[in-house]
């Protein structure tokens, strides 16, 4: 069984954090009308995405489309698939968002002219075999309910982008949650998010056919979980169930699983060290925190080494384990070619250890927010200038955040291990597609997305002083006007 700590009479889980905040907080009701202005903030951007972009991105849209066409029907690729000719006759209408479209036959819409799928992007081959299937078959189910509901005929393209959009809410609602539960001001929470959901390399993903979508939502959700089972108000079940989930949706987003049992593991390690600072004291199995409204606590002797936090951070390390090996038997068992003989894996091969790659790939996810990929519309002065801007201030503030945080609390580590990570994840992704795929790339920072909300919530320390929510402000109105703008006067193309 798992169970939770609990929590220490004379420094409750989470008095840190609420001590630099005003008693009185707004209502309930006040904080409601702010959540869902940020939910149709986020929807407002994310549909005129959808409305202005009409070409399919160069970010892999036509495999992941192709998957999400796949998905439903039960047919799942694997490695040697083809693109199907549904797929390639969207890409000769809808056209590619780069320059190889030039070769990309003019548009055909007749289901009997049968394409030359040899002749598109990877010599035809869908290259997202690599992904479990979860987004696809929630995606592309979505994609046709909407479909359905929408009058006309409107292509997969469009309704799996409009369908992407429950990632995005999703991720809006969690970060509000996480950011909440660490005690940030009404304000505060609401900047960060406008930020975020605003960052043009966050809006690309959530807004294309791309499993970059998803990293927000599982970056904020499994965070949120293990703290609010630290705290002893959620079950074991939740950081667990959404680490299978991550796992079984996008091998990036482990990396949300590696903050959540980092933070874990760090806690626990300070509580050894320091048990007389610690907010969080071992308990026997099953103790809960009382809330602390009636002063009741449960303090107990640490009985074993293998304490409730290291349980399920384990947990959750064996969950992400066990569905990813799982995956890797069912790529087996769909392989149609083998993956040295895919166009793409075998321009990247390597017959010798990128050792020099290797030591220059640690600022590559520092930060997750640098060299997005613009839509053209979106290319206007301002979105350009503060997606500069927005970058620089993400990790600017995380490690301002780990500077003022106190020294013992959340906050400081979980701006230790964000910060760490983003600097660990480019080296360890080199290092695993040398050592497993014999390949080498280039390591593209949107990899590291699913750092973006711990790195923010590592900076709720700065916006707890006057200078900083006044900063974080002007930012959110930057930066979310700035896409605002070019949604409603798009530059021209």
């Amino acid at each position: 069984m798992l169970s939770g700590p609990t929590t220490s009479p004379t420094h409750p889980a989470g008095a840190d954090d609420g001590r630099a905040d005003s008693p009185i907080g707004p209502s309930r009701a006040v904080a409601a009308i702010v959540l869902v202005l940020l939910l149709a903030f986020t929807a407002t951007v994310h549909v005129g995405h959808v409305l202005r972009y009409r070409q399919l991105s160069p970010v892999d849209e036509l495999q992941h489309l192709d998957y999400l066409i796949r998905a439903p029907r039960g047919d799942i690729p694997g490695s040697g698939d083809l693109f199907l000719q549904e797929s390639a006759r969207i890409q000769t209408c809808a056209r590619l968002d780069e320059g190889f479209d030039a070769v990309v036959p003019p548009c055909v819409t007749d289901d009997q002219v049968m394409l030359d799928i040899k002749a598109f992007q990877e010599a035809g081959f869908n290259t997202a075999f690599i992904h479990p299937p979860t987004y696809y078959l929630i995606n592309g189910v979505l994609a046709r309910v909407i479909d359905a509901a929408i009058p006309g005929e409107q292509s997969l393209l469009t309704t799996g982008r409009l369908a992407a959009l429950v990632w995005s809410l999703a991720g809006v609602g969690f970060m509000w949650l996480l950011f909440a539960e660490l005690r940030a001001r009404l304000w505060a929470r609401a900047a960060l998010i406008v930020i975020i959901v605003s960052a043009p390399v966050v809006l690309h993903g959530s807004a294309t056919v791309n499993l970059d979508g998803t990293a927000i939502f599982f970056g904020s959700a499994i965070l949120w979980a293990a703290l609010r089972w630290e705290r002893g108000k959620l079950g074991a079940w939740a950081p667990v169930l959404l680490s299978a989930l991550a796992a079984g949706t996008k091998v990036n987003n482990i990396v949300a699983v590696g903050v959540a049992v980092l933070y874990l593991g760090f806690s626990e390690w300070q509580s050894r060290r320091d048990p007389e600072e610690v907010e969080e004291v071992e308990g026997v199995e099953g103790a809960r925190v009382a809330d602390g409204q009636d002063g009741s606590v449960v303090v107990a002797r640490r009985t074993t080494w293998f304490t409730p936090r290291l349980r399920v951070a384990f947990a959750m390390l064996a969950a992400t384990v066990v569905v990813s090996v799982a995956w890797l038997v069912a790529q087996r068992l769909l392989q149609v070619l083998p993956p040295t003989e895919i166009p793409m894996i075998i321009r990247f091969r390597i017959d010798r250890f990128p050792l020099t790659e290797l030591t220059t790939s640690w600022h590559q996810a520092v930060s997750p927010l640098q060299s997005p990929y613009l839509a053209p519309f979106l290319r206007t002065r301002p979105v350009l200038a503060m997606s500069g801007v927005i970058d620089l201030a993400l990790m600017a503030g995380a490690v301002a955040g780990a500077v003022m945080a106190q020294r013992v609390s959340r906050e400081k580590r979980i701006a230790i291990v964000a910060l760490a990570l983003a600097v660990l994840l480019g080296p360890a992704l080199v290092v695993f597609n040398a050592v497993v795929q014999d390949v080498y790339v280039v390591i593209p920072p949107r990899y590291g997305l699913a750092l973006v909300p711990a790195l923010a919530a590592a900076a709720i320390p700065v916006l707890r002083r006057s200078v900083g929510i006044v900063m974080v402000s002007v930012l959110a109105v930057a930066a979310g006007g700035a896409v605002l703008l070019a949604v409603l006067f798009p530059a021209p193309v």
